[in-house]
């Protein structure tokens, strides 16, 4: 029987499919806890599954602007304005959040992050000294078939599409650790 942190960041739909997780390990003898926004307790309760807020209420996290400029940047437009309005909205809060994070895995013996818990969740686990498995609901790694969720469509008629889409995956990567891990590591 293992203790398995279930790190969900992200809107509902990023954390309810965890608590399906949750009772199926639970189901298997496993103890789990579900870390996710303050506001998601509810989710877990009915289950009686163990929780553990993180930083506060999604609500008062997110931002309009920002999200307006998550869509103009699938759309491929302002990528670069967007990622320092990302870094300056988001390195805040990446402390107070690995935090959290920390506290609520201290008895972890295993981490399963989200795609969006994925880089808070790798330090933690490295401090812990426990593995990660990370859970995605998308494509998350290098693909022929579509690029990664943050790019835009590769535009029609592009030649070597394929070449976009593996490349799209490994930039998205790098990209987000190049935007996160200076926060993340102060």
């Amino acid at each position: 029987m293992m203790q398995i942190a279930l790190l969900a960041l992200g809107s509902r739909g990023d954390v309810q499919p965890f608590v399906a997780l949750g009772l199926a390990l639970r189901a298997r003898g496993h103890r789990v806890r579900l870390l996710a926004a303050a506001d998601y307790a509810d989710l877990a309760a009915p289950y009686d599954l163990a929780f553990a807020p993180l930083i506060g209420a999604i609500s008062d996290l997110m931002d309009t602007g920002m999200a307006l400029d998550a869509l103009d940047s699938a759309r491929g437009r302002l990528p670069l304005g967007f990622a320092r309005r990302f870094v300056a909205q988001v390195a805040p809060l990446l402390p107070p959040l690995a935090a959290d994070t920390l506290a609520g895995c201290a008895d972890a013996d295993l981490i399963v992050a989200s795609t969006l818990g994925g880089y808070v969740g790798l330090s933690v686990a490295e401090r812990l000294g426990v593995p990660l498995v990370p859970a995605h609901f998308h494509p998350s790694g290098p693909t022929w078939q579509a690029p990664d969720v943050s790019f835009p469509p590769a535009p029609p008629g592009l030649p070597l599409r394929g070449i976009y889409h593996r490349l799209s995956h490994t930039l998205a990567t790098h990209g987000l650790w190049q935007l996160l891990h200076g926060p993340l590591s102060g």
